[in-house]
């Protein structure tokens, strides 16, 4: 039971930090965008 609940913890983080690097893109293409107009 800990070993999988380890591993689902771990699956998480991974897809958050995942998430979290597709938001920092996608904020810093929409403040380029903004300041090259």
């Amino acid at each position: 039971m800990i070993i999988i609940t380890h591993i689902e913890i771990d699956l998480r983080v991974s897809c958050w930090d995942e998430v979290e690097v597709d938001l920092t893109v996608i904020t810093l293409t929409v403040f380029i965008l903004l300041e090259s107009t």
